[in-house]
């Protein structure tokens, strides 16, 4: 850490920890520039199916119960990036990492879904692109996420300046 040319927190989601964090970080880096970082939810995406494919506010499903699926490494980080955002998650199903969807995978989160109230799907930008040629009797959306970095301007301008310096 004291070689970096600065150090970004990832997932900086609780202030109170992400302050812990960097203290116990500059110990270690001394004088190097920490920079925090969290996912938003940018916008979603319908899943092509029998609907439309189109992009929404993520604020018009806010009132719906969801149920949200995927296989990602930390599928749980995807679930509380839902939850902070406000969404209700009526149930969540979780899949191994780079999980080849059937249509028979669709249809038992769909049954489990209806069965726990849910009125909406959703998943990942990652997992939507396996879900194309699948049918859906539930809406289905795909979630945009963005990465929102504190100071990012001061990153980018450090990133600048190592970039030309060893160019």
């Amino acid at each position: 850490m004291k070689r970096a040319d600065c150090i970004v927190m990832t997932r900086a989601d609780d202030p109170q920890r992400a302050e812990e964090l960097r203290r116990e970080i500059a110990t270690q880096a001394h004088a190097t520039p920490i920079f925090s970082s969290r996912m938003r939810l940018n916008a979603m995406r319908r899943v092509q199916s029998k609907f439309a494919q189109s992009l929404i506010d993520p604020q018009e499903i806010r009132a719906s119960r969801i149920a949200a699926f995927c296989g990602l490494g930390n599928p749980e980080s995807f679930f509380s990036l839902l939850r902070r955002s406000g969404y209700e998650l009526a149930h969540t199903q979780i899949f191994r990492d780079h999980h080849r969807y059937t249509q028979s995978d669709i249809d038992g989160i769909v049954r489990e879904s209806v069965a726990r109230g849910a009125q909406i799907l959703m998943t990942t930008a990652k997992d939507e692109v396996k879900l194309r040629s699948l049918k859906f009797e539930l809406p289905c959306y795909a979630a945009d996420i963005a990465i929102e970095i504190d100071d990012a301007e001061q990153l980018k301008d450090l990133i600048t300046e190592a970039a030309t310096v060893r160019v």
